[in-house]
C-alpha cells in the first residue's frame, strides 16, 4: 500500500491511501487504519479537525467511516508524555486556570463526566504503575 500526504495550504493537507496492486486494505470491525503525527510548536489539539473523509472500494463505492482522535489519557498538556506536569494541568484547570493546551477529553481519567481530584490521583497512580 502507498501513502502520500500533500500541503494544500492554508493548514490543509491531503492524505491518500492506496494499493499500486490493488490490494484492499481489509477489516469488518475495530481499527483499521492509525495514522500517528508529531505537532511541533505550541499548537492547540482541539484545533485539529478531520474532515471529508472518504472511504471507498476499488469500484469508487463509499463506506461508511468512522474517526476518532486517539487522545493519550491522562496527558492534558498534549505533549504524548503523562507526568507530573499533567497533574499540574488538572490542578490549574480545578483552579478555573487552566493552560491553552489544556486538552479536557484526557483530563477525565475517570470519565465520569467530572475532572476533579479523583481524576488526579488515577494520573499519579498512572505514573507510579509506568515506574
Amino acid at each position: 500500500h502507498a501513502f502520500t500526504i500533500s500541503d494544500i495550504g492554508n493548514g490543509v493537507y491531503r492524505v491518500l491511501i492506496y494499493s499500486m496492486a490493488n490490494i484492499p486494505i481489509e477489516g469488518k470491525e475495530g481499527r483499521l487504519l492509525s495514522i500517528p503525527f508529531t505537532l511541533n510548536g505550541n499548537v492547540d489539539v482541539s484545533s485539529i479537525v478531520l474532515k471529508d473523509v472518504l472511504l471507498s472500494d476499488s469500484r469508487g463505492a463509499i463506506r461508511d467511516v468512522t474517526v476518532e482522535s486517539a487522545i493519550l489519557i491522562g496527558d492534558v498538556n498534549g505533549d504524548g508524555l503523562v507526568n507530573v506536569t499533567d497533574i499540574i494541568g488538572v490542578v490549574n484547570y480545578i483552579l478555573n486556570t487552566p493552560s491553552a493546551t489544556f486538552v479536557a477529553e484526557a483530563a477525565d481519567v475517570n470519565e465520569d463526566g467530572i475532572i476533579n481530584v479523583t481524576d488526579i490521583i488515577a494520573i499519579v497512580n498512572s505514573i507510579l504503575a509506568t515506574k
